[in-house]
C-alpha cells in the first residue's frame, strides 16, 4: 500500500494534516464529526483516507441525537484499534452515513487448521496461521470450523467450548455438542481479545433510531 498525504477538512474553515503510514493515520473522527456537528452542520465530508481510531468509553464512533445529518465518508476506512464496537447510532432521526468501511488492528479473530483429533473428535489440536493473533490472545467466544476446499462451514458457530494454550502458534480446543464433520485440515475461526478499555458487544448498533 503506497505512502498517502492526507488533508483533512470538515467545511470549518480549519485543516488538520497528516501524513499516513502503512496502517493508516491516528485520528479522532469522533471529535471532527461532532464539531461540525456543533457548528450547525447538515451535510458532513469526510475526505478519504485510512484512519486509525481509539475507542471513546468502548466505541470508536458514537453518533447520538442527530437529526436530518448526512455523513459521506466514500473512501473512508475506520480502522478499530480494540475488539470493541465499531460503531453506535443512538436516538437519531433521518441520518445517513454513506461510504465507511470499517475494519479492525487487531483483528477480532485468528485463524488457523486443524492438525489433530482426539477423544472421539471433540478435542482439536490447532495450529494458527502466520499474521494473525497469537494464542495469548484467544478468547472462549465463538469457534468455527470451515471445510479446507469450500471455505463453508462445517456447522456453525459453537459456543459451549474450552481452549488451552499450548504455544503462541498452538491452541487445543475442546467442544461440546455432537460431531458435525470436522477433519484434519479444517480451517478454524476463533475470537480474539484486545480490549484494554472494556469491550461491549456488535460491531455495529442502531438503537431507538428512525429512518437511518
Amino acid at each position: 500500500m503506497k505512502t498517502l498525504t492526507l488533508l483533512l477538512v470538515l467545511f470549518t474553515g480549519s485543516e488538520v494534516r497528516a501524513n499516513s503510514d502503512d496502517a493508516g493515520v491516528s485520528f479522532d473522527l469522533q471529535s471532527h464529526i461532532d464539531q461540525a456537528v456543533d457548528n450547525g452542520q447538515k451535510k458532513i465530508v469526510i475526505p478519504p483516507g485510512r484512519y486509525r481510531v481509539t475507542p471513546h468509553q468502548r466505541q470508536h464512533l458514537y453518533l447520538h441525537d442527530l437529526e436530518d445529518v448526512d455523513i459521506i465518508a466514500d473512501g473512508v476506512e475506520m480502522i478499530c484499534t480494540e475488539t470493541t464496537r465499531a460503531l453506535t447510532i443512538s436516538d437519531c432521526q433521518r441520518v445517513t452515513l454513506r461510504g465507511l468501511t470499517i475494519d479492525y488492528d487487531p483483528l477480532p479473530y485468528t485463524q488457523g487448521r486443524i492438525i489433530g483429533l482426539l477423544q472421539d473428535k471433540t478435542v482439536h489440536d490447532i495450529e494458527l496461521f502466520d499474521g494473525y493473533p497469537k494464542s495469548d490472545e484467544v478468547e472462549q467466544f465463538k469457534y468455527e470450523i470451515f471445510r479446507p476446499d469450500t471455505r463453508t462451514l462445517r456447522f456453525g458457530s459453537y459456543h459451549q467450548f474450552g481452549v488451552e494454550k499450548l504455544a503462541p502458534q498452538r491452541i487445543r480446543v475442546t467442544r461440546g455438542g455432537r460431531y458435525m464433520g470436522e477433519e484434519v485440515g479444517d480451517v478454524i475461526v476463533i475470537g480474539t481479545r484486545h480490549a484494554p478499555g472494556g469491550q461491549v458487544p456488535h460491531a455495529i448498533y442502531v438503537t431507538r433510531s428512525q429512518n437511518v
